[in-house]
């Protein structure tokens, strides 16, 4: 592109008329398809990039490690966890496929724990459970994105 000072003899080319109405019609359209919460963003670029390193031949130790992170974030736990040369995350992965398609009311039976606290000024006994949330995943069993929750006490992992 050529740029022009005022002394220049020079004429600048025309702007292009810019329609407005066409604009927001396009906005409209890329809004209504494009991804509305933190999850669906995530799935749809890890789609993307194994879309993109499916057509690499050869994969280096990085990108062979984003790949593995991206199946399982599309939900493909064996596949990421066959991907992956770190131990730690294939065990992770492989468990997390497990509790997929684990019964999502089988949890373990630890005791829940029980504490005494101040409430309304006084003193009352109350219950927690054991069971935390790790973290939102995508299910192809719900074929929708779960929560993996996991045992405070045996680790036990399971979605809900």
């Amino acid at each position: 592109m050529k740029y022009t000072d005022s002394n220049d003899d020079e004429k600048l080319p025309p702007i292009p008329k810019f329609d407005l109405a066409v604009a927001d019609e396009q906005q409209r359209q890329m809004a209504m398809s494009a991804p509305t919460n933190a999850s669906n963003r995530d799935y749809a670029n890890a789609q993307a990039y194994i879309q993109q390193t499916s057509q690499l031949k050869v994969l280096t130790r990085i990108q062979r490690d984003y790949l593995a992170e991206a199946y399982a974030t599309v939900g493909n736990y064996e596949l990421a966890s066959k991907t992956t040369k770190d131990a730690d995350k294939k065990a992770e992965w492989k468990a997390v496929h497990k509790a997929v398609w684990k019964d999502d009311h089988l949890m373990c039976k630890c005791p829940p724990i029980k504490t005494v606290e101040m409430v309304n000024n006084k003193v009352e006994h109350v219950e927690h459970s054991q069971v935390f949330t790790v973290g939102t995943i995508f299910s192809h069993k719900l074929n929708t994105f779960v929560r993996l929750v996991r045992c405070n006490q045996c680790h036990h992992l399971n979605t809900k």
